[in-house]
Order: C-alpha cells, then sequence, then structure tokens
C-alpha cells in the first residue's frame, strides 16, 4: 500500500500573496504518513493524505484518507 501526502501553506497580508508553498511526499504505511503530515503540520501546514491504489488501469487512484491542520495560532500578549 502507498500513500500520497500533500502539503500547502498560503499566507497573505490583506489582498498580497506572500507565500504559497506546496511540499508532497509518499509513505508505504499510514502510521508513517501521519507522523509526516504532523511535521508539516508543525510548520503551519495543512495536509491531506491519500491511499493510492494502482490498481488495473492506466492512472492510479487517490482516495482520501484524512486532512491534518496547522494548530491555530497563539494569540499575542
Amino acid at each position: 500500500m502507498e500513500f500520497a501526502i500533500q502539503a500547502r501553506l498560503v499566507e497573505w497580508r490583506g489582498a498580497v500573496l506572500v507565500r504559497d508553498e506546496t511540499r508532497l511526499g509518499s509513505a508505504t504505511a499510514l502510521d508513517d504518513a501521519v507522523r509526516a503530515a504532523r511535521a508539516h503540520a508543525a510548520d503551519g501546514f495543512t495536509v491531506w493524505i491519500y491511499e493510492v491504489d494502482r490498481g488495473s488501469g492506466t492512472q492510479p487512484a487517490y482516495t482520501r484518507v484524512d486532512v491534518v491542520r496547522p494548530d491555530p495560532p497563539r494569540p499575542r500578549r
């Protein structure tokens, strides 16, 4: 079994896009995929984990397994 990991972080300042970053990865075990997703989320990314089914066709099928979101920012004091 294989899992695809897709992480994205978009930052805006007002109406100006200041950062749009994507990270891609893969894992052969769900535990490894979740561990990688949590590491990306700790950096502020929202992460989608998909199970990849190679099947018998020419294109793989992707089934979403989980979404890992970053912790909300802490209020400044």
